[in-house]
């Protein structure tokens, strides 16, 4: 029972975790990235509500970087009165998204020969807050290792505050306590993207029974593997690990 797998989840090291989630899947190839912006549509962002936001003076382009097996859709910005504050905004966007995605968990396989050349990702994102204030940004998709058993879910997020150009952490919107962890442990509303057939019951009490309130605080501290963060309008949406049968990730819904 994959259920079951993660009883031992959330006393588990990070190394462990690196192991057996996203990092295994996450890394730079031998060839330099080719960065492209396309003439595409952007996905479809939340507009603000009513009184609580700014409305966007800038729009949302798609671009993309492929790397030998790596493919990433990631958002670009244009429109801002203020030319080097767009392009402050566009290198974070950028940055962020390949430190998330390959960097990081390039670092941590370092020495292990050839992987980086087993290596397939297939990213892509989605604007869920675009307002003169805050840009919000998730990108999900497969991951996996040439030849192996299986792919798994990938999730990595960057916001972004447009006033500044600065990158945002989940602290900016709320304090990361006991109380963060039990409102979270007693969402309404928990689901997996990319597997709709996942039973949410069983997910949210594999959260609230598997996952230590001590791990869940120090992987969303520390910006651990599938523990990130995005915002709508009306909401903070927080993700942490799961089974693989569940999905690798669940995301639970917070009011703002």
């Amino acid at each position: 029972d994959f259920w079951k797998a993660g009883d031992e989840m959330g006393k588990k090291p990070l190394a462990a975790l690196l192991l057996g989630g996203a990092a295994a899947l996450l890394a730079g190839c031998s060839a330099a990235p080719v960065y492209s912006t396309p003439s595409l549509p952007s996905p479809a962002s939340s507009a603000a509500g009513e009184g609580r936001a700014p409305e966007p003076a800038y729009t949302v382009t798609l671009s993309y970087v492929t790397q030998d097996k790596i493919h990433i859709h990631y958002p670009r910005i244009s429109g801002l009165d203020d030319p080097a504050l767009e392009q402050k905004i566009n290198d974070l966007i950028a940055q962020d998204m390949w430190a998330k995605l390959v960097e990081g968990v390039a670092q941590h396989y370092a020495d292990e020969p050839d992987i980086l050349d087993k290596l397939l990702l297939d990213i892509d994102y989605q604007v869920t807050q675009q307002t003169g204030d805050i840009l919000s940004i998730v990108y999900r998709g497969p991951g996996r290792i040439e030849d192996g058993m299986f792919a798994t879910n990938t999730i990595e997020t960057t916001t972004v505050d447009m006033r500044t150009g600065a990158l945002m952490t989940l602290e900016d919107f709320v304090t990361i306590d006991e109380a963060l962890v039990r409102r979270m442990k007693q969402a309404a509303v928990v689901w997996h993207p990319e597997n709709a057939d996942t039973d949410h019951e069983r997910l949210m009490e594999f959260i609230r029974n598997q996952l230590d309130d001590s791990f869940i605080m120090q992987g969303l501290k520390e910006e651990q593997p599938y523990f990130s963060f995005y915002v709508t309008p009306d909401s903070l949406w927080i993700s942490v690990p799961v089974s693989h049968a569940g999905g690798d990730y669940a995301v639970v819904q917070i009011a703002r």
